[in-house]
């Protein structure tokens, strides 16, 4: 009977299974055409292809984890992990009005399928399914073997049963080349347009499925949740456990819910981890309590590290954080969930009576430097926690520093990233704070020169302080601080005069602009710092500001000949709009929903030498998955783009401190727009927490310099003719790991343990590209 209805409203069968062969080899050839490299990166081919698809790691599980500790110390866990198939955009509102059935095929790595609903979760800020027009009820089907395969699990909807995720819960092995096929069917078309509609992401951003609308494939990947199940076992010696996880793992405060990455391989120690000089490394450390044992207090202490020579070595520089937690109201809405981000800089955790948590997990972030003058080799330490000041739980760490350095310099520009610090102390404390990030602090002034001419209706009094003494000091000072640190000056710009001229005020604008370049060009131009500045032209141009903004460059470039002007955001992939940009824009800053689908737009415009630096906003969201933070740069690297931008380090909203750690209100986004914390008494000097989005952050600029060394190396090796065919074809596998990690523009995998391997390769790939350019 299937068969007759596949055949009868769809695919033929014969046409099914050619489709499922397809999407088959489609997913081993994006993974396989690598496979005739040698050596260790065979291996890393085979890890590729061997693991789970290109999913990001999602929230709100279907199922909890079910965790018992065991009287004789064993653990036991039924664990379940969610995986996002779509990306983390969502810009396709399938209309049930013209179509009423809805499909897609995927891959589960398993061991087992445990559950599929629709949506990304908070991950895209909408729901699977919309349902506004009540009538329509729903059928859900899962089929192994793709469309027009065998029917394993099917569940009706009625109206008033209808939930915006549409989930099945089942229990069936899987493995990775297993395809399936999730479908909704209404049992009737919508009537009132755009009233129910079901989210997806527009083009082919899952490279192992295909989405169907009434049984076609369609060019597009619905919003879906996996969940995949497993059964992991360990064991414990004393009544915590002491584990660590990679910085990319979300660790959720309540031990249970993290139970799969504490009983993983390799998790209890030791602790092994990899850095270049002039490179920092994380990893995070928890105490995971057994039930019934109450944990008042945790401190954690990195012992002196023993350097390659096997004497104590005080070469490499540590810094511990305990790993808090943020409870986010958007526009006074919260989804109850405490996100882990916020890091107080202390190695002493006290955790209060009021923490409704029967488990907690006390989590710290450890970060070591290995400066310029650090020795190759291993170093080994110890980590200790104490609980309640009198439980000691070690791990032992190695931590292999490789004998190259990364360069000073950050080559991918970071724009806006915009702060101020109120006085200039402060603002300075915060310019250095972000170079140990790589990132630029994007505004020179401790005050916004707009904020200041606004405030005062654009007095002359306002005017001479935005032009006086005080606030050309600190765009020196900031400038040369940066500079110090391997980063260029950001953005120098009259923005209060811009935004005067939009509002009905061009001559006193222009005339505002001006003086803004008079009083501040002969500073760029006296220390070289031209090439470095951009100015921001008025924030995502419409059709109705282009003619403005087309003056306003003429008369910047006029008044500040070589500043470059960054034109951000215009809400477009329609290339026909984005052209109105051209001879305003030196530097583009597009959505990243919205780049690729224009690609073809941006390669014309670096081709004309101009720059693209997309902005990251979707990948920092606390709802996002925290390993896209680090494989954004990656992406960066793929499509050849030259920054990123950001537009605001925070704290903005309304913070309250709680036994968890943070209460914060906004009207953004879960996270946006804050990248620092207010502190408590624990805050570092300037009375902020910092968060773990920098860090990935961090991670992703400096895995691009990687690449930039290999790119170097290669040609000083190739300039002397020592490249052998074995390194060219390393070289060329390194340059392909970016496709192998991501997909498109919103894609990537969830797997922080081949970020590792990757870099490990490229690590080993720059000694042999370095001994080659430069041994006699």
């Amino acid at each position: 009977m299937l068969t007759e209805r596949w055949r009868k409203h769809y695919y033929t069968k014969r046409e099914m299974e050619a489709e499922t062969a397809m999407i088959i080899e489609r997913g081993r050839s994006r993974n396989m055409h690598r496979m005739w490299l040698p050596g260790l990166l065979m291996g890393l081919c085979v890890i590729l292809v061997a693991g789970p698809a290109c999913a990001l790691e999602a929230i709100e599980e279907l199922l909890d984890n079910e965790v018992v500790w065991h009287a004789d110390g064993t653990i036991t866990a039924q664990c379940y992990r969610a995986e996002a198939l779509a990306g983390v955009h969502c810009n396709w509102w399938i209309d049930l009005t013209t179509c009423r059935a809805v499909g897609q095929t995927f891959r589960c790595a398993g061991p087992r399928l445990a559950g599929v609903q629709l949506g990304l979760g908070s991950l895209s800020g909408a729901p699977g399914l919309t349902y506004r027009e009540t009538g329509p009820s729903m059928t859900v089907s899962l089929y192994r073997g793709g469309p027009g395969g065998d029917l394993v699990a099917q569940k009706q909807f009625p109206p008033e049963q209808i939930t915006d995720d549409l989930p099945l819960v089942v229990d069936f092995p899987s493995d990775p080349e297993t395809v399936w096929y999730y479908e909704v069917v209404a049992d009737r078309l919508t009537t009132t347009v755009r009233k129910n509609n079901i989210k997806a992401t527009e083009g082919d951003v899952y490279p192992h499925g295909r989405m169907y609308l009434d049984g076609r494939p369609v060019d597009g990947d619905l919003h879906l949740r996996v969940h995949r199940a497993s059964t992991c076992t360990g064991a414990r010696t004393a009544d915590a456990v002491l584990w660590s996880a990679p910085p990319e793992e979300r660790l959720w405060p309540d031990a249970n819910a993290t139970a799969d990455l504490m009983l993983r391989e390799g998790a209890q120690g030791p602790l092994r981890l990899t850095v270049a000089r002039n490179e920092w490394v994380s990893a995070q450390i928890t105490a995971s309590p057994a039930p019934d044992f109450q944990v008042s207090t945790v401190d954690l202490a990195v012992g002196p590290w023993t350097g390659p020579a096997g004497a104590t070595d005080g070469s490499l520089q540590t810094r511990v954080e305990w790993l808090r937690y943020s409870l986010e109201y958007y526009r006074d809405r919260t989804k109850e969930r405490l996100y882990p981000d916020p890091l107080a800089p202390t190695s002493h955790a006290e955790l209060s009576p009021d923490l409704a948590i029967e488990q907690p997990n006390t989590t710290f972030w450890v970060s070591v430097y290995a400066p310029a003058s650090a020795a190759p080799g291993i170093y080994k330490s110890t980590v200790t926690a104490t609980v309640n000041g009198t439980l000691p739980l070690q791990m032992p760490v190695e931590i292999e520093v490789w004998d190259f350095a990364l360069p000073r310099e950050t080559h991918t520009r970071t724009g806006l990233f915009r702060a101020t610090g109120g006085t200039l102390e402060r603002h300075l404390w915060w310019t250095e704070d972000l170079a140990d990030f790589r990132i630029a602090m994007g505004y020179p002034f401790h005050r916004e020169e707009h904020g200041i001419l606004r405030k005062s209706d654009f007095s002359e009094e306002a005017y001479q302080q935005v032009l006086g003494p005080k606030l050309q000091s600190a765009l020196v000072r900031t400038a040369e601080t940066l500079n110090e640190r391997g980063l260029q000056l950001t953005m120098v710009c009259p923005w209060g005069d811009t935004y005067r001229v939009l509002r009905g005020e061009p001559e006193a604008g222009y005339e505002g602009m001006r003086r803004f370049w008079e009083a501040y060009y002969p500073i760029l131009q006296a220390n070289g710092w031209i090439d470095q500045a951009y100015a921001r032209m008025p924030d995502e141009l419409g059709p109705d500001r282009i003619d403005q903004a087309r003056e306003m460059a003429a008369k910047t470039r006029e008044w500040a000949p070589g500043v470059k002007l960054m034109v951000t955001s215009m809400g477009t992939p329609d290339a026909t709009k984005l052209s109105r940009g051209v001879g305003i824009a030196d530097i583009w800053c597009p959505s990243s929903r919205y780049v690729l689908a224009a690609a073809d737009f941006y390669k014309g415009r670096q081709q004309e030498g101009e720059q693209v630096w997309p902005y990251i906003h979707d990948f920092l969201f606390h709802v996002s998955d925290p390993a896209g933070a680090r494989l954004f740069f990656w992406m960066l690297q793929k499509h050849g783009f030259e920054g990123v931008s950001y537009w605001s380090l925070g704290p903005r909203g309304q913070f309250e401190h709680a036994p968890h750690g943070i209460v914060r209100r906004d009207d953004v986004r879960q996270g946006d727009g804050t990248l620092y914390y207010p502190g408590t008494e624990d805050a570092n000097v300037q009375g902020l927490w910092r968060s773990a989005r920098l860090h990935h952050i961090r991670d992703g600029l400096e895995d691009r310099e990687y690449f930039w060394l290999i790119d170097q190396l290669l040609s000083q090796a190739e300039a002397r003719g020592a490249v052998t065919p074995e390194v060219a074809a390393r070289v060329a596998a390194a340059r392909s790991f970016p496709e192998q990690l991501t997909f498109r523009f919103s894609n990537f995998v969830h797997r922080p343990e081949l970020v590792e391997e990757c870099r490990r390769e490229m690590a080993s790939l720059i000694v042999e590209l370095q001994r080659l350019a430069e041994e006699p």
